[in-house]
């Protein structure tokens, strides 16, 4: 039975967050820095953090670009590279095509880095960066192992704060379908990047080879996937290049979708769980290959992935998102939304914190040699759209606001972006938005189960917060099996009238396991509280009839 024993309002403990977007040039090997590699270079993270706090997550990207695109025109050739770090752990991928050229033009390279950047028309890298020492609370620390005489201009999403997670990991595609669970994160994650390099065939780590291929993916703990890949095979008569997109809440859309040349799906996967030391994919295709993919999972902050149309004119176009975002990073492939491959590459990044962003892109034409290659990187823009077929930029977006809830034209809270300049076609956009955990969360004060003389076990859990919680779900675990031992759900204030968004402490909540197992074993719950917007988190586990309590840290 269900037995609420009183709540009391509470002043809430805010969780601070921060994050930061922002860019930099890297140090050259020739004048002015005279920097070969080894090479460190010292880089200001901006995040606003308490003396003594470090970030937990960097995220960087680049176009290897010494100056950022001008106008509306894209330069010939891209060297893309893109890579992510918990700091302790990193992974980068880096693809590149060369322009005007009737020879070998895509190449790839995939290694343990926070960043690598490959020499267009080569394998070979040109820069490559170690996290080295790693940061502090004002600024993060490269080390150039490979380093030319390039000042790239890099840009980099920095998340922090007291509370959040990260861990970087890297696991082997599986060659068969079904539920892949990655394990040993070390926390239920409450946001997973991909990033992999899947095509034609899969690049494993370290490793570089001929082709281009790149794909990043995103789900979030509610089910909310998407995924921007493509694939260019230039070894053939005429440069071959495919691009695909994928995005909805699971199992539909996906975050894991490759394709051969051939526009043939070889792999795919949707979200299936957060899980309490990771997370599980369900690959409904998979090649017999094994590539390496690179997840960055987070844990602690409000998060949400989701897509949208592109606006088809010049002006103000409003995302909401369900709370008021701190960030947002933005992709495309290009095109209409697609249920399958498509010809021609295409793939945008950018990134705004509010105050500053930046962008980089590439794309390229199918079925022709010489090949027709562009690439462009701006600080002033969060998104940038290009011609598949010229090197014109057709659409640029500013982040013009975040929203907060309650605001005349986002009610529910969330982006809005603003078109400088667009094309008339409604373009399938994907978006994360990331935001302090304080604005939508259920945090414990402590969570223990106690056997009553009639057999019985009794849980009773805490809530120190809570922030639009629907309710509870609770779990008996014996001998790997898990089962849910609430026949419904225990409402949470966003179901009992006390209000949406309300901020509430001292509340306590118990529940009778009325048929433990008898029988000797280790029976251990969990709880789990639900958000209004589908996300979900996890709390413990704890252990029957010992003394003892879970609470949240």
């Amino acid at each position: 039975m269900l037995a609420i024993v009183g709540f009391v309002c509470a002043p809430r403990v805010a969780l601070a967050q921060s994050f930061k977007v922002g860019s930099f040039l890297k140090k050259t090997s020739g004048a002015p820095d005279n920097c070969p590699a080894p090479c460190p270079q010292t880089v200001p993270h901006g995040l606003s953090l308490a003396p003594g706090q470090t970030p937990s997550a960097l995220i960087l990207w680049t176009n290897s670009r010494t100056t950022v695109t001008p106008a509306l025109i894209a330069t010939t050739s891209y060297v893309f590279g893109f890579g992510f770090t918990d700091g302790t752990n990193s992974g980068s991928l880096s693809t590149s095509s060369l322009g005007a050229t009737s020879s070998l033009a895509s190449f790839r390279r995939m290694q343990s880095k926070a960043l690598t950047i490959i020499t267009t028309g080569s394998s070979l890298a040109t820069a490559e960066a170690d996290m080295s020492p790693v940061w502090d609370d004002t600024n993060f620390y490269l080390n150039w192992t490979v380093n030319d005489a390039n000042a790239y201009i890099v840009h980099f999403l920095a998340i922090g704060g007291s509370g959040v997670q990260a861990k970087f990991k890297s696991w082997p595609k599986p060659t068969s379908t079904g539920l892949a669970p990655v394990n040993l994160i070390g926390f239920q994650p409450d946001l997973v990047l991909h990033m992999y390099a899947i095509g034609n065939n899969g690049l494993a780590s370290p490793g570089t080879d001929i082709l281009g291929n790149f794909a990043l993916g995103v789900m979030d703990a509610g089910g909310d996937q998407w995924v921007n890949s493509f694939t260019n095979n230039s070894t053939g008569a005429k440069a071959n290049t495919q691009r695909g997109q994928q995005a909805g809440v699971a199992p539909a859309g996906a975050c894991i979708y490759a394709f051969n040349d051939a526009l043939t799906v070889n792999n795919s996967a949707s979200f299936s769980s957060m899980d309490p030391d990771g997370f599980t994919v369900n690959f409904t295709t998979a090649s017999s290959s094994s590539p390496t993919i690179f997840s960055l999972a987070l844990k602690g902050v409000n998060v949400q992935a989701g897509s949208f149309l592109k606006a088809t004119a010049v002006g103000a176009q409003v995302q909401p998102v369900g709370f008021p975002p701190s960030a947002v990073l933005v992709s495309s492939f290009g095109d209409v939304a697609q249920g399958s491959p498509v010809a021609h590459t295409h793939v945008a990044v950018g990134a705004s914190d509010g105050a500053t962003q930046g962008s980089a892109g590439f794309w390229e034409t199918d079925n022709v040699k010489p090949t027709v290659v562009f690439g462009a990187d701006k600080t002033s823009k969060v998104f940038m759209k290009g011609n598949v077929l010229s090197s014109s930029i057709v659409a640029e977006a500013d982040l013009s606001s975040f929203d907060a809830v309650g605001s005349a034209s986002n009610p529910t809270g969330g982006f809005t972006l603003g078109w400088t300049t667009n094309d008339a076609v409604a373009t399938q956009m994907l978006y994360l938005a990331l935001g302090p955990l304080d604005v939508s969360a259920v945090t414990l004060t402590s969570f223990t189960a106690t056997r009553l003389p009639d057999g019985k076990m009794r849980l009773d859990w805490h809530t120190g917060h809570e922030v639009d919680n629907v309710g509870f779900r609770v779990y008996r675990v014996q001998n790997g099996q898990r089962v849910r031992i609430t026949s419904s759900l225990v409402p949470g204030t966003a179901l009992i009238g006390i209000g949406r968004g309300a901020s509430l402490g001292n509340r306590t909540y118990s529940w009778s396991d009325a048929a433990p197992p008898s029988k000797a074993g280790l029976v251990q719950y969990w709880l789990e509280d639900l958000h209004r917007h589908g996300r979900s988190r996890w709390h413990g586990p704890i252990v029957a009839g010992m003394a003892g309590s879970h609470k949240d840290r």
